[in-house]
C-alpha cells in the first residue's frame, strides 16, 4: 500500500470518478492529471486506478518518478519496474524491453512526470509499440502530445470572500474539513467553534483550499490557534514547513513546493514571474507587458504557457465598455 492511500480522500470523489470513466473508455489511451504543486495528484490516481483490475487484468503498473530527474532515465524506469526478472532486464533495447512487458491490456501509471517532461514522446513511443496499453500521468501541466486527455485538479472547496456562515454551514467545504482532520491529527480536542471558525475559514481561503498548504497550517494548531496562524500570513512561506518526513522533498514546506515549480519554468518564464510579484489581485496583459519591459506578444505568450501548466489563471472581468483579461498567479494569498 502507497503511503497517501493511508490518509483520507476528502472532497475527490468526482474527480476520482472522472478519471475511472477516462480510462475504461478506451485502450490505448494516455490521460493526464494535471494540478499544482501540492493539490492531490498522486492521491486521486491512487483511488481512481484500485478499482479497474476488471478493466485492466493484465496488469496495473505504478511507478513513481520523484527520483527520476534525467530524460534518459524515464524508459529505464519503466523498463524496471515492469520488468520480471533480470534475464528479461537484460534483452533487447530499453524501449523493447518495456513494450515487450507491457502487452495485452495494461495500465501503466507515471506519478511524477514533472522532472522529465521532455521526455513525454517516449510515452507516445510506448503506446505505438503496445495497442492495448492505456497510460496515466500526474504531472503539473500536460504533455502536449496527440490524442491526450486532460483532468485539471482544482483545489478543495473553500467559503466565499465575505460570507457569514454558521459553523454547520464551513463545514460543508472540503477545505475546511481537511483543515479539522489534520488539526486534530496533531491536537484530538480540536473543534471548529465560534472564536476559532472564522479564522480557519480565511485561512483555507487564501491558501486557495491547497492540500498541501492546509495540512502544513493545521499542524501548526499545536502551537498557535487558528487567529494566531492567520496573523502570520503575510509570512506564509517561513511558517508553512514540517510536511511529512516520509514524503518528497518538495512537499515538506509551502516554499518548496513553488520553487520546484518555479525552477521547472524557462528562463524567460522566471523572469516574467519575478516581474509581476508587485502585483495584488491579478493584472491585465499590459500591465504584465509593462513590468516584464517587453511588448505584448511575449507578454500574452509567456502567461499563455503559464496557464497550461496551471501556475496561472486567466479570467474575462468586465469593463464599462469592454471585457479584459486578467490574470493571477497561483499563489497563496497574505490578504
Amino acid at each position: 500500500m502507497h503511503r497517501l492511500e493511508r490518509t483520507s480522500l476528502l472532497g475527490r470523489r468526482a474527480m476520482v470518478d472522472q478519471v475511472q470513466r477516462t480510462l475504461r473508455a478506451e485502450s490505448g489511451s494516455l490521460l493526464t492529471l494535471a494540478g499544482v504543486g501540492g493539490v492531490g495528484k498522486t492521491r486521486v490516481a491512487l483511488a481512481a486506478i484500485r478499482p479497474l483490475s476488471d478493466r485492466f487484468p493484465d496488469g496495473i503498473h505504478f511507478v513513481d518518478l520523484g527520483g527520476v530527474d534525467d530524460v534518459g532515465r524515464l524508459l529505464p524506469a519503466i523498463a524496471d519496474a515492469v520488468t520480471d526478472n533480470d534475464r528479461a532486464r537484460g534483452d533487447g533495447t530499453v524501449l523493447s524491453r518495456a513494450a515487450g512487458q507491457l502487452t495485452g491490456r495494461q495500465l501503466l501509471v507515471l506519478d511524477g512526470f514533472d522532472l522529465v517532461g521532455a521526455a513525454a514522446p517516449s510515452v507516445s513511443a510506448l503506446l505505438d509499440h503496445c495497442p492495448g496499453l492505456s497510460i496515466l500521468v500526474t504531472n503539473r501541466w500536460p504533455l502536449h502530445m496527440t490524442a491526450e486527455r486532460v483532468i485539471h485538479l482544482p483545489g478543495l472547496s473553500f467559503p466565499p470572500v465575505g460570507a457569514t456562515l454558521s459553523i454547520a454551514e464551513l463545514s460543508e467545504y472540503t477545505a475546511v474539513q481537511l483543515y479539522v482532520e489534520r488539526a486534530q491529527a496533531h491536537r484530538p480536542e480540536f473543534i471548529l467553534q465560534p472564536d476559532n471558525a472564522p479564522a480557519v475559514a480565511e485561512i483555507c481561503r487564501r491558501l486557495d483550499g491547497l492540500p498541501l498548504a492546509i495540512e502544513l497550517a493545521a499542524a501548526l494548531v499545536q502551537f498557535l490557534e487558528p487567529p494566531a496562524l492567520l496573523a502570520q500570513a503575510g509570512h506564509w512561506l517561513a511558517v508553512l514547513t514540517g510536511g511529512a518526513r516520509d514524503g518528497p522533498d518538495h512537499q515538506r514546506s509551502l516554499r518548496s513546493s513553488i520553487d520546484r515549480s518555479y525552477q521547472l519554468l524557462a528562463p524567460a518564464e522566471q523572469s516574467m514571474f519575478r516581474r509581476v510579484a508587485v502585483f495584488t489581485g491579478g493584472f491585465s496583459i499590459p500591465a504584465a507587458a509593462a513590468a516584464a519591459g517587453v511588448t505584448i506578444g511575449p507578454a500574452f505568450h509567456t502567461l499563455a504557457a503559464w496557464s497550461r501548466r496551471t501556475c496561472c489563471n486567466g479570467r474575462p472581468v468586465a469593463r464599462r465598455r469592454s471585457r479584459s483579461a486578467r490574470c493571477g498567479v497561483n499563489m497563496p494569498k497574505s490578504s
